[in-house]
């Protein structure tokens, strides 16, 4: 953190070029992102304190 917070390093990094894809946190974010599709209404917000999403890995 101190490197990357110096003056001095002010340009010494750049960015990469595209993403790298986590595809265990988009398999979990998807799920996330449904279930509140579906359940997640204006008039009946669901009460989101305390969701832990898991993830794991399916059978080839």
């Amino acid at each position: 953190m101190d490197e990357a917070t110096d003056p001095a390093n002010q340009f010494a990094f750049e960015g990469d070029e595209r993403p790298i894809v986590d595809y265990a946190e988009k398999a979990r974010a998807d799920k996330r992102d449904a279930f509140y599709k579906q359940w997640d209404t204006k008039n009946n917000p669901v009460n989101r304190n305390g969701h832990l999403w898991g993830v794991k890995r399916s059978s080839p």
